[in-house]
């Protein structure tokens, strides 16, 4: 959470660098997957990586549903680099963990995972 006097509320921050273990440079999602249309989709029916209700969990796969596919994928196409914090992404076992800004009003940001059954990698 980052506080500042010049903001009205604190803001929720999260990011996540990810890491090749065999020669220690970092990777972005565009390095990982394949970033098209149907990462896009995947994205949109992914499970929301949340503790909130099932209320919240509804309204942020409708405001999820209502961002257009293309803004998304230069978002996606962008993710990792710091001079656009706008999405990060983790990996876990077996699934990808997007985490894109949202307004506050959602949250600031929301965790989005996907089965890697489910993206085509590079």
């Amino acid at each position: 959470m980052l506080t500042s006097p010049s903001n009205s509320y604190p803001i929720n921050l999260s990011y996540s660098t990810l890491v090749n273990m065999q020669t220690g440079e970092k990777v972005s999602l565009s390095d990982l997957v394949n970033l098209d249309d149907s990462f896009v989709q995947a994205f949109k029916q992914g499970g929301i990586v949340t503790d909130q209700s099932s209320e919240y969990k509804q309204e942020i796969k409708k405001y999820i549903a209502s961002l257009d596919n293309q803004d998304l994928l230069k978002k996606f196409l962008e993710a990792d680099k710091m001079n656009s914090p706008e999405v990060f992404v983790y990996v876990t076992e077996d699934s990808i963990v997007v985490t894109i800004a949202v307004v506050h009003a959602l949250g600031d940001f929301i965790s989005v995972q996907i089965s890697k059954d489910n993206v085509s990698f590079q």
